[in-house]
């Protein structure tokens, strides 16, 4: 993604809030006035959930067009074990078309592990992407850990919402997140643990496309991420970004 299309991408989520801001204040003003217009539809205009938890794993994907280094090695993730767990701490919906058709955002902390198969180390607080292959070490466990403040927006539709339990829910949007921290965690085969706390040249602010589809209790979503997973990474040959996909094991009920 270039300059432009980054500049278009962070333009048109900005103008996303404001019209949610505005849609808000509105939808606010006509709660007061339904309940005394519409005896028959009790159905708030505004609903929240809290604490809501999302699993999932997540995986990368390298630019396409990238052309590596010479005596480059790829990072090689470990799926199964490269885990995303998230929690969101409110999730509101706004009605917008007979209770079929929401906007729907949340506020979630993340907590997002991508476990490397190779000997890879990073240096911390260092302004390019500095990894290293340790080749002299065996490592049963070697991770990189993120924390980070998440809003996504999305255009919500619910076939029922009077019977949440027999309803089909698709969902699409995009998401801004601020990454809190990162550490690289590592242990070796004799037991040996290492934890070193950085950026490793991460972007400070991410964002990304989402999608969510689901029945009844069922949810499930998956999220890409445009910016990428390091900050000028192309000489080092980690020119990728990441993505996910899950469940969402406490539903909007």
């Amino acid at each position: 993604m270039d300059h432009h299309q980054k500049k278009w991408f962070l333009s048109f989520f900005l103008s996303i809030i404001f019209l949610l801001l505005l849609s808000i204040s509105s939808k606010a003003q006509e709660v007061d006035s339904l309940k005394i217009i519409d005896t028959l539809d009790t159905r708030k205009q505004i609903n929240t959930r809290w604490l809501l938890l999302d699993i999932g794993w997540n995986g990368g994907i390298y630019y396409t067009g990238f052309t590596p280094p010479p005596s480059y090695i790829p990072v090689v993730l470990e799926r199964k074990r490269s885990l995303h767990f998230g929690l969101n701490i409110f999730r509101q919906r706004i009605n917008i078309y007979k209770h079929r058709l929401h906007i729907e955002y949340a506020v979630a902390l993340n907590f997002d592990r991508f476990e490397l198969e190779n000997p890879y180390s990073f240096a911390p607080h260092n302004n390019l992407v500095t990894p290293s292959l340790v080749d002299t070490v065996s490592f049963s466990r070697n991770s990189l850990h993120l924390n980070s403040w998440m809003i996504p927006i999305l255009l919500q539709y619910e076939s029922n919402d009077l019977k949440k339990w027999k309803s089909f829910h698709v969902a699409l949007g995009g998401h801004l997140g601020i990454l809190m921290g990162a550490n690289q965690k590592q242990k070796t085969i004799e037991g040996n643990r290492y934890k070193v706390k950085g950026d490793f040249n991460l972007p400070p602010i991410y964002y990304g496309l989402q999608g969510e589809i689901g029945f009844s209790y069922l949810t499930l979503f998956t999220r890409f991420n445009l910016s990428p997973f390091f900050i000028d990474a192309e000489d080092s040959g980690l020119a990728f970004t990441s993505f996910t996909f899950g469940l969402r094991l406490i539903p909007f009920f």
